[in-house]
């Protein structure tokens, strides 16, 4: 695929203050509240449009009961991309927003586009970063994740979830994960099973 661009994140999504894809807490349900980028929004399993309360194999809508056999993004139907209707972003805002493919990401933490400082907005720890090609910036709120009824990692994670399926392992998706010490894009140090509860941000 062509190469993205930085601006991508900075025009179209992150940079404008008034349309980041931020939920008003586990109450979204759809309906997109864009008012402050300190905000992360609601958690979503990989590939579902909707938050919930319990994230398992079990209540996982691609997977056949409380198993991890998967009904759909596996080897066999060669789907490694979400589709728009299961894309959360697309699902919720509709046009051409969407969640950021795994390349997009790597684009964005690779140290010779942006610079990452940890900082605090509104009270909540994350990273500023900001384009060496532009001066634009963005803010990175940390966000946890949920696995089963329980958010982990509140305090000192942000996890997002990218587009795209982790092939070698079809039960995980790529995603982008940084504390105070460290940013990286992979399919997880912690759990990245599509069935955990992860927030997202949107690009066209």
């Amino acid at each position: 695929m062509p190469a993205k661009t930085i601006e991508v994140y900075e025009e179209n999504v992150f940079y404008d203050a008034g349309r980041h894809a931020v939920c008003d807490g586990e109450q979204c349900q759809g309906e997109w509240n864009g008012t402050k980028d300190s905000g992360f929004g609601s958690y979503f399993a990989w590939g579902e449009t909707k938050p919930k309360k319990y994230y398992s194999w079990g209540t996982y809508a691609w997977s056949r009961d409380d198993t991890q056999f998967l009904v759909k993004y596996n080897i066999r139907d060669g789907k490694f991309q979400l589709v728009p209707s299961d894309d959360a972003a697309h699902a919720n805002w509709g046009g051409d927003w969407r969640m950021p493919t795994v390349e997009e990401y790597e684009e964005l933490v690779n140290p010779n586009n942006c610079k990452w400082e940890w900082t605090n907005k509104d009270g909540i720890n994350g990273y500023k970063v900001t384009s060496k090609k532009t001066g634009k910036s963005i803010f990175l709120p940390i966000t946890g994740f949920r696995f089963y009824e329980s958010v982990q990692f509140r305090a000192i994670k942000g996890v997002y979830w990218t587009s795209t399926l982790y092939t070698p392992s079809p039960t995980k998706a790529w995603c982008l994960e940084f504390d105070f010490s460290d940013v990286n894009v992979h399919f997880g140090n912690l759990s990245s099973n599509r069935f955990s509860g992860r927030c997202i941000r949107a690009v066209q």
